[in-house]
């Protein structure tokens, strides 16, 4: 019976363990909700060889980064108070290739694009968490590609998808030390019926009408609404995913 007790007691502390937020993380009250998302969205068509591969994009009205911040403001509410920060977007997204789409030059960090981006009078707070665009290899269809920040993804056997290359970052308001990071992530169902799963970076599905079309410019105003859509749709879920990862929400 003791051995049966003391077994149920090491449950329950590793249980307990796994669903409260680190030291660091437990220390902090405010939260400064930070997006360098953009609204910059690219449409890579992914060929066999690399004159079959294209990559266009354009500028949204989107206000992309404005949807990221809502969506993690009301997922953190429960624990944190969370509070507007009044920064400048320009100086906080990497900057792109002129040339390349799917490429950033090499610049700045987060953390020193962050404190460029604050603009003066933003209210004190323990911590900023800020959502950022990155770049991560073809984890949809396995090329040499490179995928970045938010696109449209075409290539033959993968489909039309929509993906988000994002990297999360909790950053110490006092030293602008990171003190966590992940990358935004989904849960994904792989073996088993759903017995075994595993994360990935989000990525799904679009619209099989919106099929016909192999340059972001052919997109008509009702097939952007349908692809707005769709990336909020998986910013939501896979903010929601990721912010309960790191132990951020409950």
């Amino acid at each position: 019976m003791k051995k049966r007790l003391l077994s149920l007691a090491l449950l329950l502390a590793v249980s307990a363990c796994s669903t409260s937020p680190a030291p660091l993380v437990a220390r902090i009250k405010t939260i400064g909700v930070v997006s360098a998302v953009g609204d910059t969205v690219a449409y890579q068509r992914v060929g066999a060889v690399p004159s079959h591969s294209e990559t266009t994009w354009g500028d949204t009205s989107w206000q992309l980064d404005d949807y990221v911040v809502e969506t993690v403001k009301a997922k953190l509410a429960s624990r944190y108070t969370v509070t507007p920060v009044d920064a400048d977007p320009v100086s906080l997204r990497r900057p792109r290739d002129a040339d390349d789409a799917l490429a950033f030059e090499r610049g700045p960090s987060v953390t020193q694009r962050l404190r460029a981006a604050l603009k003066p009078g933003t209210p004190p707070v323990d911590a900023y968490l800020v959502v950022a665009a990155e770049s991560d290899k073809d984890f949809i269809g396995g090329t040499n590609h490179r995928l970045t920040g938010l696109a449209i993804y075409r290539r033959a056997g993968s489909g039309l998808q929509v993906y988000a290359v994002c990297d999360l970052f909790l950053i110490d308001a006092h030293s602008f030390k990171i003190i966590a990071s992940a990358p935004l992530r989904l849960e994904r169902d792989r073996m088993f019926g759903g017995a075994v799963s595993t994360t990935e970076r989000p990525y799904r599905t679009l619209d099989r009408s919106l099929q016909r079309d192999t340059r972001w410019d052919q997109f008509t105003e009702a097939d952007r609404i349908v692809i707005d859509v769709a990336f909020k749709n998986l910013l939501r879920d896979s903010l929601g995913y990721t912010v309960q990862d790191m132990k951020l929400a409950p």
